[in-house]
């Protein structure tokens, strides 16, 4: 039965119709090219996360594509977009469907909460795109969004507070278009509903949007917590000798599973021949030594310096890969490792 559209969603609805992007993972209704996408996208921008999953649908068309790939390869793939913890998860998730639910992902948002890597906005995201579940997505656009409209207050760098956008959004949710309401929702909060100069003069909400009778755009979202950055100075130390250098692959951390070059870490600032003190006693040349370039993460701002080394034989080579626990790649063989972006960043300056 069709039940009646409230004047919020029928706006809402009106405006997207005619203003939306024409985005791959908006013309389908499969689970798992929505979900894809959605974990894509998560703390990556359209324009960015874009090439990243036409990629992915071509390599792996289906769930079960992707929990049949190598690890190695998605991280490859994924290599580049940061937070490889969302690639991990991505590759675990598509086993578990692919094996213990049989290559079906669930049809409502309880049941997609409880896999891996997918959290309340995922889960509502799939759960109307894919199913028409009237369950309400909350991002960062949406928060802004609604914070203004409805003149919410709390803090939502508080989790506890994310109730408040939930409970309002449900009694305006469309209940026969879902999914086009939680699409609208989030476009118009990325395009219209900005962090900074929102377009307030063209804003179909404009006669009944609480920031804008009031005059505090600016104000809301109300977001007091500030994450604390550390930071951390990150020496890598590229050792080469006859087209041939060492790696090895992170086994925990953000980068688990990346492949990096030797590093001596330090909370301080190092000068470079500090660096080359500390490294096992071997005949090399130093190249170069490059940076320091910041490369910021969630929790982390690194300063990264790149030694670059000559080896004098082949059996230093072999040595130090034994005693630093490294493995001997050629440069041909690097390129087709995943590896953290700062490190492709680098091999992409100096052109290997």
């Amino acid at each position: 039965m069709t039940r009646t559209e409230n004047p919020f969603s029928k706006t809402l609805i009106s405006w997207y119709s005619k203003a939306k992007r024409d985005l791959p993972w908006r013309n389908t209704k499969d689970p798992y090219k929505i979900w894809l996408s959605e974990i894509i996208l998560q703390q990556t921008r359209i324009e960015q996360g874009l090439p990243y999953y036409e990629r992915f649908v071509d390599h792996y068309p289906t769930v079960a594509d992707l929990a049949n790939a190598d690890q190695q390869d998605v991280l490859k793939l994924w290599e580049g977009l940061g937070y490889y913890s969302r690639a991990r998860n991505l590759h675990a998730t598509a086993q578990h469907v692919a094996g213990e639910l049989n290559g079906s992902f669930p049809q409502n948002y309880a049941g997609l909460i409880q896999l891996k890597g997918v959290g309340p906005y995922t889960g509502a995201a799939i759960a109307s795109f894919a199913f028409e579940e009237a369950v309400p997505v909350v991002d960062g656009n949406v928060f802004r969004f609604a914070a203004r409209y409805f003149g919410i207050e709390h803090d939502i760098a508080e989790a506890k507070n994310r109730k408040f956008f939930e409970k309002a959004l449900a009694e305006v949710i469309s209940p026969n278009q879902p999914g086009e309401f939680n699409q609208a929702i989030m476009e118009f909060g990325a395009t219209v509903c900005t962090p900074t100069n929102p377009k307030c003069e063209a804003c179909p909400f404009q006669g009944s949007c609480y920031a804008f009778e009031h005059k505090c755009q600016t104000a809301l979202p109300v977001k007091l917590k500030k994450v604390k950055v550390k930071e951390l100075y990150l020496n890598y130390i590229i050792y080469e000798y006859n087209g041939q250098t060492l790696m090895k692959r992170r086994t925990e951390s953000i980068w688990n599973g990346l492949f990096e070059f030797h590093s001596v870490v330090s909370p301080d600032r190092m000068e470079p021949e500090d660096v080359l003190s500390q490294l096992p006693a071997s005949n090399f040349t130093v190249r170069s030594v490059d940076g320091p370039v910041k490369h910021l993460l969630s929790h982390r701002k690194l300063w990264v310096r790149f030694y670059h080394l000559e080896l004098n034989e082949s059996a230093n080579l072999e040595a130090l890969a034994k005693e630093l626990d490294l493995a001997i790649y050629s440069w041909e063989e690097v390129l087709t490792l995943p590896r953290p972006k700062v490190i492709v960043n680098h091999l992409q300056r100096v052109v290997f």
